[in-house]
């Protein structure tokens, strides 16, 4: 483990995503001669159709760092088979998980060829807790792309591009959202035991058509493979049930998304039944909070803290613009601020829409003024399910639980701009 002080900061990391495009006409970097020494950076293609709204990270960049991805990497020899020379006997396969890059030796070799095998599985996190692959339907183990390489000499970097598919988007996109949730809250980042989550190529069985996540294992629909938000936030839904799984309670989808009310501009009916929620739909306020949870990971995943405004590009266009921008700050894109109350039929009781709980979520976090970490939130959020089983009551549990943790005033001042204020009885 790297210490702090080596760690990218937001900004850096920016820098570096930004430049990864940038840089792809210098195909080699000579170093100093070091016999035997090379270094390859690893890069994952993503093809993203949602890019460039606004956002801050990977805004149009199809290479994306494949940081703490499982590599092999054998030696072009004439005889077969290849020898590997990376990782060592006894080491896990996992190349750098702040840069995507592995340093390695083949002794008394000054120039050589390689193969590398870049798998579509990641490891990250403070303690290299949690794993992040994708796999195709069916799939009883991780794929790889086989790359060979042109001849290094000693000494030099060379960037390894994998090449474009659903699986590298999947992996690529997936495992970025979960590592800038951790790099903003390292000594915080809502997971402590060890998991796997497992992206699959198909859509979900239990929606046709549409993706969802089970908390371990995710499945990605066609029509969301090349949307990064889609992804990010069933990834955020992902870490949500393990953070609940640690402590001791059940992994299932806990929100209750049975009511869809509130008019015709609030009221999903493209979906199936039972899947009767959307951005703007006014449901209980269970489903609103667990989805804008997730609306929010993703926002939080594509853009910087250090800025006011943040864009979030929906993936259900709800009739109107592909990808649908939110301002995640204010309205008026993706809808005006409280956005139930100033459009939606009451009553309002026990009501919400994920929009204004993803912007109380965004308010919350990173509003001035004492902000509260992502393993804070995901607390409050657990304790808010765990304290009642009433689908109406997610915001009033939401303020016991953060008054215990002296933030009751800053969530129910957030909570009453965006709207979300309401519980049962009201």
């Amino acid at each position: 483990m790297r210490p702090p002080a080596l760690r990218p900061s937001p900004n850096m990391w920016r820098r570096l995503a930004m430049g990864v495009a940038a840089g792809l006409g210098v195909f080699a970097t000579p170093g100093a001669a070091h016999a035997g020494t090379y270094k390859l950076c690893m890069l994952y293609h993503a093809t993203t159709v949602d890019s460039g709204i606004g956002e801050d990270y990977y805004t149009s960049t199809p290479w994306w760092r494949a940081q703490g991805a499982k590599v092999e990497i054998y030696q072009v020899t004439p005889t077969w088979p290849y020898p590997k020379v990376w990782p060592p006997a006894g080491q896990d396969p996992y190349i750098g998980k702040y840069d995507g890059c592995v340093t390695f030796d083949v002794p008394g070799v000054d120039q050589a060829q390689f193969v590398v095998r870049l798998y579509t599985e990641t490891r990250l996190g403070e303690n290299d807790n949690l794993v992040v692959r994708a796999w195709s339907p069916g799939a009883t183990q991780t794929g790889y792309f086989s790359i060979v390489t042109s001849t290094l000499s000693s000494g030099q970097t060379r960037w390894i591009y994998g090449p474009a598919s659903n699986l590298s988007n999947l992996v690529a996109i997936a495992s970025f959202a979960y590592y800038w949730w951790w790099i903003h809250d390292t000594a915080g980042q809502g997971l402590e035991d060890s998991g796997t989550v497992t992206l699959y190529d198909q859509e979900c069985s239990l929606y046709p058509g549409n993706s969802c996540s089970g908390g371990k294992n995710v499945s990605i629909a066609p029509d969301h493979v090349q949307r990064k938000f889609a992804i990010a936030h069933e990834m955020g839904h992902s870490i949500y049930a393990f953070f609940r799984a640690e402590q001791g309670s059940d992994m299932g989808y806990p929100f209750d998304c049975s009511e869809n009310v509130g008019g015709p501009a609030c009221e999903y009916t493209n979906g199936p039944p039972g899947l009767a929620h959307a951005l703007q739909s006014m449901e209980w306020s269970s489903c609103a909070m667990g989805e804008g949870f997730a609306h929010f990971f993703a926002t939080d995943a594509f853009n910087s803290h250090s800025q006011q405004g943040a864009r979030f590009g929906y993936y259900k266009y709800l009739n109107q613009s592909d990808p649908y921008v939110v301002d995640v700050e204010n309205g008026p894109l993706g809808g005006a601020t409280a956005f139930m109350e100033g459009v939606c039929a009451p009553p309002y009781g026990g009501h919400g829409t994920e929009l204004d709980w993803l912007r109380t979520f965004w308010d919350y976090h990173t509003n001035a003024g004492t902000k509260p970490g992502h393993s804070l939130i995901l607390d409050e959020m657990w304790r808010a399910h765990e304290d009642s089983p009433l689908p109406c009551e997610m915001y009033t549990k939401m303020y016991e639980a953060t008054t215990s943790d002296g933030m009751g005033s800053r969530w129910s001042s957030l909570g009453a701009y965006n709207g979300i204020d309401w519980g049962c009885g009201r």
